[in-house]
């Protein structure tokens, strides 16, 4: 059986594929590492339209998923008991330790939330370690001017480089992380 790729999944309303051409960055380092055929975990941030959870109930049909957003009305982009939407940010650690206590270990996180470079690394600080050993980390959006800093603190931090690939959006980068 072959499994639907990551851009025919990719609805409108997400900016993965259609404005920022992301897809093949997934297809190679991000979907190899998540099973498609089993249960998952995914944890993304940012929910926005609700285009990427969407994205993720069709690409990963066993998939659990739990957006998390700053704005209470994305809430209607909830699919329950699959797809939940949880309100907070996504730099209090309190919020993020309620969220981890209401799934498994994530095996994909995405963070494509408030693209804040304080943000971002607070909420990978406290949730790289909660995933799971073979997971991935993905940082969306990450501007050029932010990356060599986002980059020698991930240096820093886990001992090791991670993969950088550009955009089609000028000056914005992907950042995949392997647990």
């Amino acid at each position: 059986m072959t499994l639907p790729s990551f851009r025919d999944c990719c609805p409108a309303s997400s900016d993965k594929v259609w404005g920022h051409g992301y897809d093949a960055v997934y297809e190679e380092l991000v979907l190899p590492r998540i099973p498609r055929d089993a249960p998952s975990v995914v944890l993304e941030i940012g929910v926005h339209e609700g285009g990427s959870l969407r994205l993720w109930e069709a690409l990963l049909p066993l998939a659990q998923i739990h957006g998390i957003d700053v704005d209470p009305r994305c809430v209607a982009h909830a699919r329950p008991p699959r797809t939940l939407v949880h309100v907070g940010s996504q730099a209090d650690t309190a919020f993020l330790d309620q969220v981890l206590d209401l799934c498994a270990p994530p095996h994909l996180i995405v963070d494509d939330g408030s693209h804040d470079p304080t943000d971002f690394w607070a909420s990978l600080q406290h949730l790289f370690p909660a995933m799971r050993e073979d997971g991935v980390y993905v940082v969306e959006d990450v501007w050029h001017e932010f990356l060599p800093d986002l980059l020698r603190k991930i240096r820093t931090y886990l001992g090791r480089e991670a993969t950088v690939r550009a955009s089609t959006s000028p000056n914005r980068h992907l950042v995949v992380i392997y647990r």
